[in-house]
């Protein structure tokens, strides 16, 4: 019983980075991140020729990081089970959030204001610091199969 709390942990721990992402997306969707996202890049666009981040559209954003959430919830089940490759992109994810949260609150501190995600950055730290935490130190094998035998 004690290894499936270790692997629940981890999981636990990825619900939560999905969630304050889920919450993430909901703070920038309500306070108008992409017109300024799409205002920054067409600004380095123009800067540095060589810049080429896309542009979305609302509904091209938001779909495409609803599909990334309900892919994100899925993987549990195997992010529960461990493996080496659900590690490593459990790891990516987190290093992916951190630098997303860290950009949102680094980003106001530089601006002097709050920009949109602000808020829910302080959620999304955490998470993205233990996900990452679990991705280093978690007990990632898969689980062995209880006999008779071994109970």
């Amino acid at each position: 019983m004690a290894e499936l709390d270790r692997f629940n942990r981890n999981a636990i721990a990825w619900l939560c980075l999905v969630s304050a992402l889920a919450i993430h997306v909901f703070d920038e969707a309500t306070t108008g991140f992409l017109s300024f996202y799409n205002d920054t890049i067409l600004g380095l666009r123009e800067t540095l020729s060589f810049f080429r981040a896309p542009t979305f559209t609302f509904s091209s954003w938001i779909t495409g990081l609803t599909i990334a959430l309900a892919m994100g919830f899925a993987l549990t089940w195997q992010v529960s089970r461990g493996g080496k490759f659900i590690r490593v992109l459990t790891i990516a994810v987190a290093v992916l959030m951190l630098g997303n949260a860290l950009g949102h609150l680094l980003g106001s501190a530089y601006l002097g204001r709050i920009l949109p995600g602000f808020r829910s950055s302080f959620l999304l730290l955490p998470a993205a610091l233990w996900m990452l935490w679990r991705g280093f130190v978690g007990d990632w094998g898969h689980r062995r199969r209880v006999t008779s035998e071994s109970a």
